[in-house]
């Protein structure tokens, strides 16, 4: 394990935090622990290492115990005497169920499963971002869910925030952590010391689940081919 953290490097009022993770780990968190605080009284900055410490304790803590294991979950399809094809999505199985008298192919049967995965998806957003906009005092004009190439979310100047439908295939702790990302770019725009040091307010194990995005995330992206 990594030397705890005594002394920060300050440049220009600005304490600069690092603590390496161990190498065993580092494929989920990333190499390091960073943070940075911007402060002229060194009484604070001192104060704030003991912090960034029970932080990286805690992350690691939480990284060995929520390790992913990749599970299959089954999809089903069943037929029954309705007239509109539906599904159900558990944490065990993904159910289609398809009218009787009905013959669906691959396509019409990967676009049934892509729209319950989209609902899901937008149901599960709207419910994490609901929990955190009091706390942060922020709105968001429009909340919707596409299938973007190259970003898990995005917040829009207006205020429109847009989500991966694929993060429902995650564990349920990175969706949360990609809304609670886009809800603290409607206070910060930009991805700098006071963003971060935001969404660590807010969901202070964040980093285990961005550094599950960065090894795992092109795994998301095997499953339902893109448009």
């Amino acid at each position: 394990m990594s030397v705890r953290i005594k002394y920060a490097y300050l440049k220009q009022q600005t304490w600069l935090y690092r603590r390496n993770y161990p190498k065993e780990l580092q494929g989920v968190l990333g190499q390091a622990m960073k943070q940075s605080l911007k402060t002229g009284d060194a009484r604070i900055a001192k104060a704030r290492a003991a912090e960034v410490n029970a932080k990286y304790e805690e992350v690691l803590t939480k990284a060995r115990a929520g390790q992913v294991v990749d599970k299959p979950v089954p999809v089903v399809v069943t037929p029954v005497s309705m007239r509109r094809p539906s599904a159900r999505i558990t944490d065990d199985a993904v159910t289609l169920y398809v009218p009787s008298t009905q013959s669906l192919d691959a396509t019409a049967l990967e676009k049934l499963l892509r729209k319950a995965l989209v609902d899901l998806a937008l149901a599960d957003a709207r419910r994490i971002a609901d929990e955190y906009l009091p706390a942060l005092g922020v709105r968001y004009s429009s909340l919707s869910i596409r299938d973007p190439r190259t970003q898990w979310g995005s917040c829009a100047p207006d205020g429109r925030i847009s989500l991966s439908f694929r993060l429902v295939m995650a564990p349920p702790m990175v969706m949360r952590y990609v809304v609670v990302h886009e809800l603290c770019h409607l206070r910060v725009a930009a991805h700098d010391a006071r963003f971060w040091n935001l969404v660590a307010e807010h969901m202070p194990d964040y980093e285990v689940w961005r550094g599950w995005l960065r090894e795992h995330g092109a795994t998301l992206h095997l499953w339902l081919s893109a448009r």
